[in-house]
């Protein structure tokens, strides 16, 4: 017999329900294969029965031992041959008729591209500037913000010029997906690039603290949508088995900003002023601008997206759900920021933005299931296992690892007493990692077409370079215990990668949009909570080894306070009290690394467990 697999689905209206296709039989839309006539199908069409359903036995979510044919009494007409690998086709007359239907279905989204316009590499230079530039200002505000909060007298609210730029990120970035199927992807990124430099001209020129944190507001909701879009973007461009090393030049070209941000922000504020760390990023929005506006030329499908008016268009916005998330969120932001000054039954801000984040949350998931006609993100896609197991690990994972990379400088300082250039110097050990794993899973992924075991290979070397950081930094760490950061960082730089070519190949094109935006907005929730929760537990510990380790100090009440409220005040501590303060630092951080060894454990649990692997061919 011909040696040739082939999987059979149903086709009633271009679709087949969950139970019809038992979890196993895909069809045509979701293979993304095209409809080809072959002589060799339409001879083994012939010869197997039609009153059996066929599943491919290479299919990864099939054992070796589960039987290929099932019998489910369908209608011959209803059936739809898939050849694979070559991906090949044969559909019936009865279906010929209807693919016209099943194609203007959609006609509201974009189909697939999947078509590199001419000049790629200076499209996506163009796409790069604006993920180089986000992540400079987002390291450039770390390094700042406490010398500007000092110029307006304001250090301890300094802390809301990243609390205002996270704010602008997250209540809009999950709506830069479906706005961009509405409006376009080239519209949604220029507004991106206008917005964030309005903010930071904004911020540039401010004469008031509170002016400068609604600049950094307005610059966040610019640099969501400059990081979202770029992806959606390359989505729509690249071919999915490609996609993987293109994400990984994503990644590389923000791990650069990264770097760069923080030692520009540092020279600025100590030669030409702070003002000009951002009146200087406004040359380069203005150059990408115009770049965009040039290079970028997409070729969009569907009919009603080109007969639609802007008013159209406009009344498509799903303004209850997007607004009643929005709320949500910036409660959820204040909730955490007040949770981080351990006051708790006491703080009525904290036990009412907690309450109001909850109750405007609820309002959303109900607008979005019953409500909205084209809801900013369907629980359909939320609720789907592939892409809750990626959106959970991946806020969990990321959240993780800046708990632990934030902690990394202060360790150094407070063991071996270097300074702050000195100990954030030891980070880059981190950050090279991080860009090199993301190129390494881009190539893997690239040539073997499986992402699943990357995942996991990348989640078991983070964890194991993690426990082995709380175990063996114990205050006299040598040049080879500091290099753990490294098998850290490149873990993380494998999942970002791969995370996004695990939710992409789960789903259909047409929902990439919303998932996308899912995806930011589930690292940046990771990145919000994960971290607050790292440093209530690092407060919590560090409270409680203080009081232990200075059992018998005459002062110790005052000691601790001082302790508590500035790592600084460690210098200068007599000589047997400073060891002793030291050693419950040593030992608070463990609690705090021993957190995110335990999260990256049941990150890399879900995804074994709960994370299903797709074919990358022909999509």
């Amino acid at each position: 017999m011909m040696k040739h697999n082939f999987e059979i689905a149903y086709r009633r209206g271009g679709t087949c329900s969950e139970s019809e296709r038992g979890g196993y039989v895909r069809t045509k839309e979701e293979n993304g294969s095209h409809p080809i006539y072959n002589p060799s199908d339409l001879l083994l069409k012939r010869l197997y029965p039609l009153t059996c359903t066929m599943i491919q036995p290479h299919d990864p979510e099939l054992s070796e031992h589960q039987p290929l044919i099932r019998g489910d009494g369908f209608n011959p007409d209803e059936i739809v041959y898939h050849s694979t690998p070559e991906s090949q086709s044969i559909v019936t007359k009865n279906q010929q008729d209807e693919l016209p239907r099943v194609v203007e279905d959609d006609e509201d989204d974009e189909g697939p591209v999947r078509e590199a316009p001419s000049g790629f590499w200076g499209v996506v230079a163009c796409l790069l500037i604006g993920v180089i530039v986000a992540n400079i200002d987002t390291s450039l505000v770390m390094a700042t913000f406490g010398q500007i909060g000092s110029e307006f007298g304001r250090l301890d609210d300094a802390n809301w010029m990243i609390v205002g730029y996270q704010l602008g990120v997250l209540t809009t970035q999950p709506m830069y997906g479906k706005l961009s199927d509405i409006f376009g992807r080239k519209a949604l990124l220029l507004i991106s690039y206008g917005l964030f430099a309005v903010g930071c001209l904004w911020i540039g020129t401010s004469t008031e603290f509170w002016h400068l944190v609604v600049g950094r507001v307005i610059s966040g909701i610019g640099g969501g949508g400059m990081t979202s879009v770029v992806s959606i973007l390359l989505n729509d461009l690249v071919p999915l088995r490609d996609l993987a090393a293109w994400r990984s030049y994503v990644y590389i070209a923000a791990t650069l900003g990264r770097s760069c941000g923080a030692p520009l922000g540092g020279f600025t504020v100590d030669t030409i002023g702070w003002r000009w760390s951002f009146l200087g990023q406004v040359p380069l929005a203005v150059l990408a601008i115009a770049m965009v506006s040039i290079k970028l030329n997409i070729a969009h499908k569907g009919k009603q997206r080109k007969t639609e008016n802007f008013l159209q268009r406009f009344q498509r916005i799903d303004f209850t759900g997007a607004l009643s998330l929005a709320a949500s969120l910036s409660l959820f932001l204040v909730f955490l920021d007040e949770a981080g000054k351990r006051m708790f039954l006491a703080n009525k801000l904290l036990i009412g933005s907690g309450i109001g984040s909850l109750i405007f949350g609820v309002i959303f998931f109900y607008v979005e299931a019953y409500v909205a006609k084209e809801p900013i993100l369907s629980l359909r896609i939320l609720t789907q296992r592939d892409v809750l197991s990626v959106y959970s690990t991946l806020g969990l994972t990321t959240g993780s690892q800046i708990s632990f990379v934030s902690t990394v400088a202060i360790y150094f300082v407070i063991t071996l007493g270097v300074s702050n250039a000195d100990a954030a110097a030891r980070i880059v050990f981190g950050n090279v990692a991080h860009a090199m794993g993301g190129l390494m899973a881009g190539i893997l992924i690239r040539r073997t077409g499986r992402y699943k075991r990357y995942l996991v290979i990348a989640m078991s070397i983070s964890t194991i370079a993690l426990l082995l950081v709380t175990i063996r930094w114990r205050g006299n760490t040598n040049i080879f215990e500091t290099a753990y950061i490294a098998p850290a960082g490149f873990g993380i730089g494998m999942i970002n990668t791969a995370a996004f070519i695990a939710l992409s190949a789960s789903i259909e094109h047409k929902d990439q949009a919303m998932a996308t935006s899912g995806f930011y907005l589930s690292d940046n929730l990771g990145f919000v909570a994960i971290s607050s929760l790292g440093n209530a537990v690092l407060q919590t510990a560090l409270a409680k080894r203080l009081d232990v380790r200075l059992d018998g100090v005459t002062n110790k009440k005052e000691v601790i306070r001082d302790v508590m409220a500035s790592i600084r005040k460690i210098k200068g501590l007599d000589q047997p009290i400073r060891e002793k303060a030291i050693k419950a630092f040593v030992e608070a951080l463990q609690w705090d690394h021993g957190l995110s060894t335990i999260i990256y454990a049941v990150s890399l649990f879900i995804v074994s467990v709960f994370l299903r692997e797709y074919s990358l061919e022909g999509r």
